[in-house]
């Protein structure tokens, strides 16, 4: 699970106004950081912290050539993925170098052609990540492989389920508890409307099902609505 970084919110579309602090620019996982959730684990250790953890991750994507972070949609894959991008940087020379890594993020409905020019500018014993590879026809999978494998590229990708033939070394789950202290760090701004929107929070749990991506987006049409009276208040 993420937890924001801290930063301000005065900032929106005009000078006087604060920005929305469920918008995209502060929920994205590049605005966001791994976040233990209390339960960490690496095959026989336990109780990690977020560094600890990390660290022990990228020890395993080092010895995986291809390694997989599985979980289902907003639970956190995507941001875990980014903080692993920083940890393997750190922590293993190799891939510190420019152009070592190489990051590919796959839409619903959006064009794979960037896939193949990846694996051309991937250099051996360079790292592909891809967030999204579910989005991958089955044939494009084996074709990624065989390059891959021929290149001598290690890969490390997010699925919301496992791919054959690559190795699961993480699976993110949702938790309640992690998520309600990231809307209040997010809400640190505003503390008029942090009872309001934590109580929509607590409405909205269950509804979203554990989506935290879409949890933000409902979210911030709520606070946009209890917003609206302070803005038309303003001079």
């Amino acid at each position: 699970m993420p937890k924001m970084v801290a930063g301000s919110h005065n900032a929106g579309s005009h000078s006087d106004r604060p920005a929305n602090p469920f918008g995209s620019r502060f929920t994205t996982p590049g605005a966001l950081s791994f976040c233990p959730d209390g339960n960490l684990s690496v095959g026989n250790v336990i109780e990690m912290d977020a560094e600890q953890f990390l660290s022990v991750l990228a020890d395993k994507v080092a010895i995986t050539p291809r390694a997989l972070i599985v979980g289902p949609h907003g639970s956190g894959k995507s941001t875990l993925l980014h903080a692993l991008k920083k940890e393997l940087i750190r922590s293993s020379p190799p891939l510190s170098a420019a152009g070592s890594i190489i990051w590919i993020t796959l839409r619903q409905g959006g064009s794979h052609a960037e896939v193949w020019s990846a694996l051309a500018r991937c250099p051996p014993g360079g790292l592909l990540m891809m967030d999204g590879s579910e989005q991958l026809w089955f044939w494009e999978r084996m074709r990624v492989l065989v390059i891959a494998r021929s290149k001598e590229i290690r890969l490390l990708w997010t699925s919301h389920r496992p791919l054959l033939g690559f190795s699961e070394i993480y699976r993110t789950r949702p938790h309640r508890e992690v998520a309600r202290r990231l809307a209040k760090g997010l809400l640190a701004d505003f503390p008029q409307l942090q009872v309001e929107m934590m109580q929509e929070f607590d409405r909205r749990w269950p509804v979203c099902q554990g989506n935290i991506r879409e949890l933000w987006a409902t979210l911030y049409d709520h606070f946009e609505k209890q917003n609206i009276p302070q803005r038309e208040g303003c001079p």
